[in-house]
């Protein structure tokens, strides 16, 4: 499992994406690591991913790829996952969350997320998901509804984990 060719040449999609960190990933540091906001095209250009500013996706590579970023805990919109369990947003996306440390700046490890495993965390099913939507239609302006993983709570649901 630990020969590089097995993850270059497989069909895996979580393989592929194990692979691209394991290569690019000791690069994964610098001011970036810590910007809040907007470090997707960063990231992107130092995997070899092609940059997306999309609703549902930040990266491709073969695989639509949602780029997270934390250090103890990660927040998700609930109504973006329940457009997604609805087909409105893309499906079959793969969400990879990178944990970061300050000394020094850099991603310290990534773990490799298939979102319906994050869907299924959030426990949003189709009713859950109609009605969130139905109760975003009804706000003044946009519903701000939000839920959160911890560090341990997105390893668990990893389908890879790569450390740096």
């Amino acid at each position: 499992m630990n020969d590089l060719r097995y993850y270059f040449y497989s069909d895996d999609p979580y393989a592929k994406i194990a692979n691209e960190l394991r290569v690019g990933g000791n690069n994964l540091r610098g001011n970036w690591v810590a910007k809040k906001n907007s470090y997707e095209k960063e990231c992107c250009a130092v995997l070899g991913w092609e940059v997306h500013d999309h609703r549902y996706y930040d990266a491709y590579n073969g695989s639509y790829i949602e780029i997270k970023k934390g250090q103890a805990s990660m927040w998700f919109n609930m109504v973006r996952y329940a457009e997604i369990v609805l087909g409105i947003g893309t499906q079959n996306t793969v969400t990879v969350y990178l944990k970061w440390s300050k000394e020094p700046l850099k991603i310290c490890e990534a773990y490799i997320i298939d979102t319906k495993r994050i869907i299924n965390f959030l426990k949003i099913n189709r009713q859950k998901a109609t009605e969130i939507l139905e109760f975003n239609k009804h706000v003044p302006r946009q519903l701000c509804m939000q839920a959160a993983a911890t560090n341990k709570d997105l390893k668990a649901l990893a389908n890879r984990v790569v450390s740096f």
